[in-house]
């Protein structure tokens, strides 16, 4: 099956009358009661409707010339008679996924897939969804029509029960739309009391890699004082461009609020006592917004910072399942470590780097700290300052500076190897591919193996003996001048 392309969506906020709004209000609450209707036909059918497409779902509901009669047509026509046809297949085709999901998580716990013994089976929550508009080239059965900076909804006025055409200004909207290669999709309508806005979702081609693009990477170190460390490093060890990322007036607005819960908490229990459901939920929503907010906008100066130097590929150190170990319990490095938003981080880059044909990658992470750039050995971390790091040779550097650093040659050693791994198979650079993809998954190291720098045990013909890359120590920038002759003497 093809890979589905990437979809990125964009808020077009609208400016309309008063009684544009009061009619989009009904329009969206009469699309939800239709498909939560729609929703209680297909669990009642679930086992003869869930693999049929959704037109073959209408004919229990949708009486036309080739079935007059359908088994639920006669409600829905009492209930839904003017409910126009894209509208309809919008709904149906909602309430279709959402109880296919509910189906899906019922099955699961029937099957024993629960976190505890005594967890109480997925209980049916309803459609909550907003309503899809097709355009439908402007056709009779349209809900939304494009006119330059203004679109024409088509809304139901409950005083006469029709459907009519009424009109509103976009007054803000991404820039997605900007973009040559991005195919608008249709979108959604969000209604929010006084409020309108479009979810005008985008579809991207997949990522391509570049033929001409200059042989440079991005390397981000994540920290805990600092967001994100980055570099730009070339092949030959040359690093052109550094930038420091860190959100403090947000994780100040955060800590303050984690900081009031833990003071009304005091408060409430005392010396003992238990807090109740929902305890402090609006502040806990604010300090997850934060959070969010913080991992989108230094995921948006990373993918800015590596476009605006060229970079074809971001460089991440490997941290999936890390768990931190520093810290004393309840003491602030351990409240930093718990907002520490490495994987958050990550997966914003990956979607936005996907949309700007930019690739991402991930090395081990063993050793980028705690071993100098240059090559002249472990560092000694500064105990008053740990962000700070002196070397071998008596310089002071920036810790997270000196690992983005690492980083970087990490990527282009794993790289070679993989190089020499397709010369030595006979396969070429092109036979590559499939190695590269396996070694990404399986974390391995620029001279093999999941946890050392070497390989170990019996070969076979199968995976001949590849010249290793680089000396037994963690791979350094320095790794990578010593490749260049020329550029060392120099």
């Amino acid at each position: 099956m093809a890979k589905a392309k990437p979809i990125r969506c964009d808020e077009w906020n609208l400016l309309a009358s008063a009684e544009t709004c009061r009619m989009a209000e009904d329009s969206v609450a009469v699309y939800r009661r239709l498909a939560n209707a729609l929703a209680t036909v297909f669990l009642a059918h679930w086992p003869e409707v869930h693999a049929l497409p959704v037109q073959d779902l209408e004919s229990l509901f949708h009486d036309t010339a080739k079935t007059p009669d359908t088994r639920y047509g006669g409600w829905f026509r009492k209930h839904f008679h003017k409910v126009p046809s894209y509208l309809r297949r919008a709904a149906t085709m909602a309430a279709h996924g959402g109880v296919s999901s509910f189906m899906t998580r019922y099955r699961a716990w029937q099957g024993g897939d629960r976190r505890l013994r005594s967890q109480k089976p997925p209980r049916w929550g309803g459609i909550r969804s907003w309503p899809t508009l097709y355009a439908a080239n402007g056709g009779a059965g349209a809900m939304i029509r494009h006119d330059g900076d203004a679109v024409e909804l088509k809304l139901l006025d409950r005083a006469s029960g029709d459907w009519l055409w009424r009109r509103a200004a976009v007054i803000r909207r991404g820039t997605r739309h900007e973009n040559p290669a991005a195919v608008p999709k249709s979108p959604s309508l969000i209604v929010h009391g006084a409020r309108l806005s479009l979810a005008q979702p985008f579809e991207f081609p997949h990522r391509k890699a570049v033929k001409d693009c200059p042989d440079r990477v991005c390397s981000v170190d994540q920290g805990i004082n600092k967001q994100a460390t980055c570099s730009i490093v070339c092949a030959d060890g040359t690093v052109l461009a550094r930038k420091f990322i860190h959100q403090g007036a947000h994780i100040d607005r955060r800590d303050k609020a984690l900081q009031r819960i833990r003071n009304k908490a005091r408060q409430t229990m005392g010396n003992g006592g238990k807090l109740a459901k929902g305890f402090c939920k609006t502040l806990y929503a604010r300090a997850a917004g934060l959070n969010t907010q913080i991992a989108r906008e230094t995921a948006r100066e990373i993918v800015l910072f590596a476009r605006a130097h060229g970079a074809h590929t971001i460089v991440f150190e490997s941290l999936k399942g890390w768990r931190p170990k520093g810290g004393r319990k309840r003491s602030d490095l351990r409240a930093k470590f718990h907002g520490w938003l490495h994987r958050a981080l990550v997966a914003q880059v990956e979607m936005s780097a996907e949309e700007r044909n930019i690739f991402v990658s991930f090395v081990p992470p063993r050793g980028t700290s705690s071993w100098a750039y240059d090559g002249s050995g472990r560092v000694v971390r500064d105990k008053s300052n740990y962000g700070r790091c002196r070397f071998a040779s008596g310089k002071e550097y920036d810790c997270d500076l000196s690992a983005s650093y690492n980083i970087a040659a990490r990527f282009f050693a794993r790289r070679e190897r993989l190089r020499l791994l397709a010369q030595a198979r006979g396969k070429g650079a092109s036979g590559s591919g499939k190695a590269e993809r396996r070694e990404t998954v399986q974390q391995g190291s620029p001279a093999g193996g999941k946890t050392g720098w070497t390989t170990r045990g019996k070969r076979t013909d199968a995976h001949p003996r590849v010249p290793t890359v680089g000396p037994r120590t963690p791979v350094t920038l320095s790794s990578l001048w010593a490749n260049q002759p020329a550029l060392a003497a120099a």
